[in-house]
C-alpha cells in the first residue's frame, strides 16, 4: 500500500521560480498551512507567464532549471489538460477528468488541486499536487510515477504526460479576469502520505 501515516503538522518541500524567464530555483519547506495558500488561492493575472511558479523538482548546487540539475523529486504533479485532437486540432474531451472523479482513488491521502490559467467553464484544466513522504531519488521517480499512475486507476488520456518530466515548472493558481468564475481549486489533509518505498 502506497501510504504512510504521518502527523498533522506535516511540511511539504517545494521549488518555486519568479517566472518563466527566471529560472533560478528557490526550494523551500512550508508548513502545511502555506502549501495550502500556495496550491489553492489564485491570482488575477493577464497572462500567465506574469506569475510565479512552482515544481516538484528539488535542486542541488546548480540552480538553474534543467533535468540534469535536478537532485530529488517532492511531489508529483498531474496535469490535467483535458484535450483531445480532433482533425490536428486541440479540442476539449469529450470525458473530462475533474477532482471528484479521485476521490475515491486518493481517499485518506494528502493532496491539493487548483485549476490552471487556461480553465474555462467548458473546457476544465487543472492539476493535482500529490506530497512524498521523502524526496524520491532520480532512480526512484520512474517507479513513484507508475504508483501514481496505479493510484489514479492507470494512465488516463486527459492527463498531459510531460507533467511527469522533473524539471517541469507549473504556474501557481491563476484566472484571467474573464474566467474568474471558473476557477476552483481545493485540498485534502488526510491523515496519510504517498510513500516513495
Amino acid at each position: 500500500m502506497p501510504f504512510e501515516y504521518i502527523e498533522p503538522e506535516l511540511n511539504i518541500s517545494i521549488t518555486t521560480f519568479e517566472g518563466l524567464y527566471l529560472t533560478t530555483a528557490a526550494s523551500s519547506t512550508l508548513p502545511f498551512t502555506d502549501a495550502v495558500k500556495l496550491f489553492t488561492e489564485h491570482v488575477q493575472a493577464v497572462r500567465k507567464n506574469s506569475v510565479s511558479m512552482y515544481s516538484g523538482a528539488l535542486y542541488g548546487v546548480t540552480k538553474y532549471r534543467l533535468d540534469a540539475n535536478v537532485e530529488s523529486m517532492a511531489a508529483g504533479v498531474i496535469d490535467f489538460d483535458n484535450t483531445t485532437i480532433v482533425d490536428g486540432e486541440k479540442r476539449p474531451s469529450d470525458s473530462p477528468t475533474l477532482p471528484e472523479d479521485h476521490i475515491d482513488n486518493l481517499d485518506g491521502l494528502i493532496y491539493f488541486w487548483h485549476s490552471t490559467f487556461s480553465n474555462t467553464a467548458d473546457w476544465p484544466k487543472w492539476r493535482l499536487i500529490i506530497p512524498l513522504e521523502r524526496p524520491a531519488t532520480l532512480d526512484e521517480w520512474p517507479f513513484v510515477v507508475n504508483g501514481i499512475i496505479e493510484l489514479l486507476g492507470g494512465m488516463d488520456a486527459n492527463i498531459d504526460a510531460t507533467c511527469f518530466e522533473l524539471s517541469r515548472a507549473f504556474y501557481v493558481p491563476s484566472y484571467p479576469p474573464a474566467h474568474k468564475g471558473a476557477a476552483f481549486s481545493g485540498y485534502c489533509d488526510g491523515k496519510e502520505v504517498f510513500n516513495v518505498r
